[in-house]
C-alpha cells in the first residue's frame, strides 16, 4: 500500500508539472505570437511611409516597444535560458489584476499604430469575475487579432463582450480573407482548451464568401 501511495504521489507529481508545461506553452504562444505579428506588421507598413524618416524610426521603436513588453510578459528566468512556469503564472496573474477594457483598449491603441482598427462595441463590467476569468478572455481576444491580422489580413476587427443570464457572450469577427476549409493549429486548439477549462464552449466560422472570420465564445459565471 505504501508502494502504492508513493507511485501515485509521484504519477500527480507528474501530471502537475505537464500541466504546468502545456500552460506555459500557450501562455508563449499567445504573448509572443501576438508580439511578433504586430511588430511585423508595424514594419511591414514602414514600406508605404515613402520616405518620411520620423514616422519610419518611431513606428520601428514601437515595434522594439512591443517585443520587449512581450520578453518581459514571458518571464525569461535562469542562466540556460528557460522558463519558469511559477514567474510566468505570477506574471499572468499581476497582468489580470488590470480591467479588461483597459488591456482591450491598449491593445487597440497599439494597433492604430499600424493601420488596424480595433473595435470595442460592446464590453460589460466584469470586475465581479475572477481574474482567471478577464485573463482566458483577453487571451482569446488577444490570439483571435493575432490570426485575423497572420492568416487573413485584416484591417479592421470588432469585439463584443456581452453578458446575459449569467453566461459570457464573446463575439470577435474580422473582414480579412476567410478560409471555409481551414484547420485547427495551435492558436485555435489553445483558445478551445482555454475556454473549455472555465466550462465554456468557443465555436469558428469562416463565412462562406470568404469575407471574414468568426470566434464565439459562451462563458458561464
Amino acid at each position: 500500500m505504501n508502494e502504492n501511495i508513493e507511485k501515485l504521489a509521484e504519477d500527480s507529481k507528474k501530471l502537475t508539472i505537464l500541466s504546468e508545461r502545456n500552460l506555459l506553452a500557450k501562455e508563449i504562444h499567445d504573448v509572443m505570437g501576438h508580439s511578433l505579428i504586430l511588430a511585423l506588421n508595424t514594419m511591414e507598413s514602414n514600406k508605404l511611409l515613402h520616405g518620411d524618416r520620423t514616422v519610419a524610426v518611431r513606428r520601428i521603436e514601437q515595434a522594439i516597444t512591443e517585443i520587449n513588453n512581450s520578453l518581459e510578459e514571458i518571464a525569461v528566468a535562469g542562466t540556460d535560458g528557460t522558463m519558469l512556469a511559477t514567474d510566468l503564472l505570477k506574471e499572468s496573474r499581476k497582468m489580470s489584476r488590470n480591467m479588461l477594457s483597459e488591456k482591450l483598449n491598449n491593445l487597440a491603441s497599439r494597433l492604430s499604430n499600424s493601420g488596424i482598427i480595433l473595435e470595442i462595441s460592446s464590453l460589460e463590467n466584469l470586475t465581479a469575475c475572477s481574474d482567471k476569468v478577464n485573463n482566458i478572455i483577453y487571451r482569446v481576444c488577444q490570439e483571435s487579432v493575432t490570426n485575423a491580422i497572420k492568416h487573413g489580413r485584416a484591417t479592421r476587427i470588432t469585439i463584443s463582450v456581452k453578458m446575459k443570464d449569467n453566461i459570457i457572450e464573446l463575439f470577435i469577427v474580422d473582414n480579412g480573407c476567410g478560409n471555409i476549409s481551414f484547420t485547427r493549429g495551435n492558436g485555435l486548439t489553445g483558445m478551445e482548451e482555454r475556454v473549455n477549462n472555465l466550462k465554456g464552449t468557443i465555436s469558428f466560422r469562416s463565412f462562406e464568401d470568404n469575407t471574414g472570420f468568426l470566434v464565439r465564445a459562451m462563458i458561464p459565471v
